[in-house]
């Protein structure tokens, strides 16, 4: 631990392993989480990202403190440049429809459903690369994985092989990107011969990743909670978008029962690309963490008395 409280000092041998969920604008919350394992000195050993876990782990890795990512990262999510993004949900709501009036309801709405559906049969995603891009750059530092202050695996899914694949060296920026692209919005990220995409479904919450590396309590944070309640669904696509929250949902309920600690912040109903109320997120993840810190604390007196807990087959 540094002297300014933070928690970047090379890795604690028996640290917490970290792992961090997926979860688009509701990785914000991870933010929360960084802000009190800060504030309570419980070192990391590690972090295992996917997707905005990675983005936020970058981000806080590379700012020295949560409390400075936490600015950086509000001050562009209020700029005019991100607002010609048009990723943020308005909480003006559509006449007749059920979700915010947010760029996936506009590509789900009338006329531009069935755009959208052309655009995916005719080319590899909806939107180009260079929105995503934008918003790395913003968020995230030029560098190499290999020179952050706390190792950093991110987690992909190669496209082609079907394998899952931890990045540990190279670009920062490109790592976050790959881990990131979201199949059928994004297109996938070339890297060393394979095309990554974020591992999504297979690996949304990469606890069994982050168990085969031993060291001290393995604390996961899931931010995939109970989706929201709905009645009526009037597209395939929209059937589809479902099921793939629903898999990701129990799929990372399933991972989490392996983690020595679990952080589930309360965003019932937040959607990916929700990026209305951001300070609420990253208050949801603080408030989960501190019912955490208890744990947490028994677990690393634990380890420093013993030996490092053991990798799981």
């Amino acid at each position: 631990m540094t002297s300014n409280g933070t928690l970047l000092e090379n890795g604690a041998a028996n640290g917490i392993r970290l792992v961090l969920g997926g979860g688009g604008a509701r990785g914000l919350a991870h933010l929360g989480v960084f802000k009190v394992l800060e504030r309570n000195g419980l070192p990391l050993q590690f972090i295992t990202a996917n997707s905005a876990g990675g983005i936020a782990a970058a981000a806080y890795l590379q700012r020295g403190s949560a409390e400075r990512a936490e600015q950086e990262i509000l001050q562009f999510l209020s700029s005019p440049p991100f607002a010609r993004l048009k990723l943020s949900s308005s909480l003006e709501r559509k006449m007749g429809a059920e979700g915010p009036f947010s760029l996936l309801g506009r590509v789900l709405s009338g006329w531009r459903r069935q755009v959208a559906m052309q655009l995916l049969f005719s080319r590899p995603s909806l939107f180009n690369n260079r929105r995503l891009e934008m918003v790395i750059e913003a968020l995230v530092e030029d560098g190499n994985l290999e020179d952050l202050s706390v190792p950093l695996y991110v987690i992909a899914l190669d496209l082609c092989s079907g394998d899952q694949v931890e990045l540990e060296k190279g670009s920062v920026r490109k790592a976050v990107l790959a881990s990131s692209a979201v199949p059928g919005f994004f297109p996938p990220v070339a890297w060393n011969g394979s095309l990554l995409i974020d591992a999504g479904q297979a690996n949304n919450l990469p606890v069994p990743s982050a168990r085969a590396r031993p060291g001290g309590p393995l604390v996961a944070v899931n931010l995939s909670g109970r989706p929201e309640q709905r009645q009526s669904f009037t597209s395939g696509i929209e059937i589809m978008l479902r099921a793939e929250e629903l898999g990701t949902l129990y799929a990372n309920q399933l991972r989490a029962q392996i983690a020595d600690v679990v952080i589930e912040p309360d965003l019932c109903g937040r959607h990916w690309l929700d990026f209305s109320d951001v300070s609420s997120i990253i208050q949801a993840g603080e408030e989960a963490a501190l019912k955490a810190v208890p744990r947490i604390e028994e677990l690393l007196i634990l380890t420093s008395r013993g030996t490092p807990r053991a990798p799981v087959a």
